[in-house]
C-alpha cells in the first residue's frame, strides 16, 4: 500500500574475525577468535571486540568511552581467586634498585674477528 513508510526487517551483527594490525599504542589489543573484552560501565558489565585502550588519570585501563577494562582477580602467582576488577597500572615512581645479576642469551657472528684489546677484569 502507498504511504505506509519504511520498517526495519531485521538487524544482524557480524562478529567474524577481522584483520589484526599493529599500532604504536602498547595498550591496543586484539582478540583472535571468538570472545569479547569485558568492560565496566558505571557498575554494569558491557562487552566489546574493540581493543583500543589507554590509561586514565587514576591508572585504570579504559576505552575511548571511559569504560574500565575488567580482568579476572588472581593471586600473586596467577591462580584465579574469582570475581573481576578493573585493570590498574601503577604509574607511581618506585625506588631504583641496582642490578645484581644478568641472565643473557646471545647469538654471536662467527665471522667476526676477536677483539684486539683484552677485556678488563671486573
Amino acid at each position: 500500500a502507498v504511504g505506509r513508510g519504511v520498517a526495519v526487517n531485521g538487524v544482524k551483527q557480524s562478529f567474524t574475525q577481522g584483520n589484526i594490525t599493529f599500532t604504536d599504542n602498547v595498550l591496543d589489543m586484539a582478540i583472535n577468535g571468538s570472545g569479547f573484552f569485558v568492560l565496566n560501565d558505571a557498575g554494569t558489565n558491557v562487552y566489546s571486540r574493540a581493543g583500543s585502550f589507554q590509561v586514565d588519570r587514576s591508572g585504570t585501563v579504559v576505552n575511548s568511552a571511559g569504560h574500565e577494562l575488567m580482568t579476572f582477580n588472581t593471586t600473586e602467582t596467577g591462580s584465579p581467586t574469582g570475581g573481576m576488577s578493573p585493570l590498574k597500572i601503577d604509574t607511581s615512581l618506585i625506588q631504583p634498585e641496582a642490578t645484581t645479576a644478568v641472565d643473557m642469551s646471545a647469538n654471536l657472528d662467527s665471522r667476526a674477528l676477536p677483539p684486539s684489546v683484552a677485556w678488563p677484569a671486573a
